[in-house]
């Protein structure tokens, strides 16, 4: 139930165990994967991988359900009407038995066809099978828990999602290591993180049967209510055209080791970037959402100094993983030799990607909690065509191969970030874009330096994931000192607005 008088507590505790949730997702990730190396070598984890990538774009059943939903629900919460809300997750559940039935269909065909286009490379009952078992995670999600895990997202209550999303994390973990050593079969292995995502899901449905007394289950839908979710559906198209035709396109026309090398750096940048999302964007979008149609004014006042010490976190976070992904990757594939996992154009395009992917993170929260949709899905569709276009050519009519598809993906974000931003200083928070913009390009020189002394100059050298840790924390002390610094002298103005926001705070409690 929605209490007005722990907002600052609930969004609180969202941002801890999100950043718990996501470094448990992110060790417990890098175990496995490791692991399956070691096991299998690169052709089996390119195959995981590329499966993974696959199951994304069957991911559009769901059709932008569980983000309209989640807006949807904000209004009636802030209310207290519970009859609105019983029938929008009504709604929501009965759309998730379509989507499933749909899911299960075309998971199905695909289970049959995909063998087809690895064929010499994996055997083709392991490739069904595998993609069989991992698209039943999804099917998982949506009949058990969506429904649960919309209302949970709208009420400030991720943090349970976060706790569950760990516990599930570990148990996957432990058991798939366990399989691994045992000399287990990569299908069996995947069945067990199946199980694990079933135990999550079902955590959701025991929390809000015992929790959510006043939802009134025998309610009509309120279908009307999640209407939106057709333009969140365009949305969804293009995002997932950007984020994952590179390991499609490199399934089909590259080797699986290939796409390992793909898979190794983008787990990285990968889990960060959903480790940004959902400590600093997710969990306290729900705040935002309910400050949004309490208190627009107050909603804009709290959204530009928001962004402002989002984007130097953000450059602090690119910063430290500029430095030390090289590294990294140097120890974690350590032993691997059937193909070269060290590269000096890696790690910038990736860093570049994800940078300018979640600069416009806020501006996206903005766009959710406002419910503005429809007038942002023609930014979307041009993200995708300039994402497909640059990267095909790059790909098929140049000698670039994976470095053309990366550099694809960093020109869709360049216009879609810009656009996403553009847009909401305009039509949402009304504030003068010219001091964000200052913010960008102070800390984007900043960052040039960073690179260059620590990159070009005197490289980071480790040897072992405990040097590689002690390194790490030295970087990031460096990179801090940096970008305070720099944003105390040539970004004055933002700073002082933080520092007396902090200090109210401060003084009034």
């Amino acid at each position: 139930m929605v209490q007005k008088n722990i907002p600052n507590k609930s969004l609180s505790i969202n941002m801890v165990t999100s950043v718990l949730s996501r470094i448990v997702v992110l060790i417990t990730g890098l175990v496995v994967q490791h692991f399956i190396l070691q096991a299998y070598g690169s052709t089996l984890n390119g195959l995981t991988s590329s499966i993974t990538q696959v199951m994304s774009y069957l991911v559009l059943f769901e059709a932008g359900l569980g983000t309209a939903s989640i807006q949807a629900l904000y209004d009636p919460l802030s209310r207290n009407d519970w009859k609105k809300v019983s029938g929008i997750v009504v709604a929501t559940g009965v759309e998730y038995k379509k989507i499933t039935a749909a899911f299960s269909s075309v998971l199905l065909l695909v289970s049959l066809v995909l063998p087809f286009t690895l064929k010499g490379q994996v055997e083709f009952a392991v490739a069904s099978l595998l993609t069989a078992v991992t698209g039943g995670s999804y099917i998982a999600s949506y009949i058990v828990g969506g429904k649960y895990k919309a209302i949970l997202s709208a009420d400030r209550k991720m943090y349970v999602l976060y706790i569950l999303d760990m516990l599930s994390s570990i148990l996957s973990c432990v058991l798939r290591v366990m399989a691994l050593s045992a000399g287990a079969g990569i299908v069996w292995v995947q069945l067990l993180h199946l199980g694990s995502i079933l135990f999550k899901n079902a955590g959701y449905f025991i929390y809000v049967k015992i929790r959510y007394k006043r939802i009134d289950y025998k309610e009509v839908p309120d279908l009307q209510s999640i209407s939106k979710r057709w333009s969140v559906l365009i949305h969804s198209i293009a995002g997932i055209v950007v984020n994952h035709t590179d390991v499609i396109i490199l399934t089909l026309f590259a080797s699986l080791k290939t796409v390992s090398v793909y898979s190794v750096y983008n787990m990285v940048f990968g889990q960060l970037s959903t480790t940004i999302q959902s400590t600093f964007i997710q969990a306290p979008q729900a705040h935002f959402g309910i400050l949004y149609y309490k208190d627009k004014r107050k909603f804009e006042q709290s959204f530009r100094v928001y962004e402002t010490v989002f984007t130097i976190l953000l450059f602090w976070i690119c910063g430290i993983a500029l430095v030390m992904i090289t590294p990294f990757v140097e120890v974690y594939t350590k032993g691997v030799t059937d193909i070269e996992y060290i590269d000096k154009w890696l790690p910038i395009l990736f860093t570049l990607i994800l940078l300018l992917n979640l600069l416009r993170s806020p501006a996206v929260m903005a766009v959710n909690v406002s419910g503005a949709f429809k007038e942002t899905q023609k930014g979307a569709i041009i993200e995708a065509i300039i994402n497909i276009t640059v990267s095909l050519i790059l790909f098929f009519a140049t000698n670039l191969g994976l470095y053309g598809l990366l550099i694809g993906t960093v020109c869709s974000y360049i216009y879609r970030t810009t656009d996403l931003i553009y847009y909401t200083y305009k039509y949402i928070v009304g504030c003068n874009i010219s001091d964000f913009i200052r913010t960008v390009i102070v800390n984007f020189a900043l960052l040039g330096l960073m690179y260059y002394f620590s990159c070009v100059k005197f490289p980071v050298q480790t040897g072992s994931f405990i040097g590689w840790i002690a390194a790490a924390v030295i970087v990031a002390i460096v990179v801090s000192i940096e970008l305070i610094v720099g944003n105390i002298i040539f970004n004055r103005e933002r700073i002082s607005e933080i520092y007396s926001v902090i200090k109210t705070k401060l003084t009034n409690n």
